[in-house]
């Protein structure tokens, strides 16, 4: 599976980056996938790698306390770098090289521990 998680969950406000190094690309020279970043309050330590769905999205966002959305892959190239952070008020915030995207997730449990996790869907 190509679902990842940090190996801890984050605090309010702390910033997680991501460099996106490669993509995958068809024989037409069309990449492949959207990038999917969402949290979850499930200890990924409590997951076995090898029952991992395939996709977060929807077999991991059916489930209670996993949240994910998808960036589209044409707003993001190789060589960017995607940050998110969960804000104080429970919005999951990104950003492209340091450019405020807005929110991606409202409404998150701050009351609770947030791991990160990002898949490379398609």
């Amino acid at each position: 599976s190509g679902i990842v998680f940090s190996d801890r969950p984050v605090v309010v406000d702390e910033k997680v980056s991501i460099e996106l190094t490669e993509y995958w690309y068809d024989r037409k020279g069309s990449s492949k996938g959207d990038l999917v970043l969402g949290v979850t309050t499930v200890d990924p330590f409590t997951l076995e790698s090898a029952n991992l769905p395939p996709n977060a999205i929807p077999h991991l966002t059916n489930r209670e306390g996993y949240w994910a959305m998808r960036i589209r892959r044409q707003r993001i190239v190789p060589g960017d770098v995607m940050t998110v952070f969960v804000s104080s008020v429970g919005n999951l915030m990104y950003s492209v090289n340091d450019k405020d995207k807005g929110v991606l997730i409202p409404d998150l449990p701050t009351d609770q521990p947030l791991w990160v996790m990002m898949d490379m869907d398609g």
